[in-house]
């Protein structure tokens, strides 16, 4: 059966960093709410553009935002030599490695699919004729 709610209790998936360095514990599956705060971190201030003689306010585009806070969203706990003494909280999550933060990254997007990618029905509804 599809999972339709995403339960905050559901089991961790965990991702090995290697024995040197640690695990990673992520979300298994990402929710409607955590989607939302991504986009809210990829919208803010403001962008002006010019119609005729009107400014008009679109908002700033912050570009690495929603990578940021998708890794803030995702991952739950983290453990091993490399995070000894170092709370997994959002102000420590931002300093990971660009490589690590890449390749968890990774993981999560193939954890959370876009299910519009690839479909012909992009709102995943089924059609019915009339």
């Amino acid at each position: 059966m599809r999972q339709v709610f995403v339960n905050p209790h559901d089991k961790p998936v965990r991702h090995d960093l290697g024995e040197d360095t640690g695990w990673v514990d992520l979300r298994p599956k990402l929710s409607v709410g955590d989607r939302s705060l991504i986009n809210q971190a990829t919208v803010t201030g403001k962008i002006t553009t010019r119609r005729g003689d009107k400014a008009l306010e679109l908002g700033q585009l912050q570009l690495g935002a929603s990578y940021t806070q998708t890794l803030i969203q995702a991952i739950v706990d983290w453990g091993g030599p490399a995070f000894e003494g170092v709370p997994c909280i959002p102000e420590n999550i931002i300093k990971l490695a660009d490589d690590v933060g890449k390749e968890l990254a990774a993981v999560i997007e193939d954890l959370n699919p876009d299910p519009e990618e690839g479909s012909s029905n992009p709102t995943g509804r089924n059609a019915t004729s009339s």
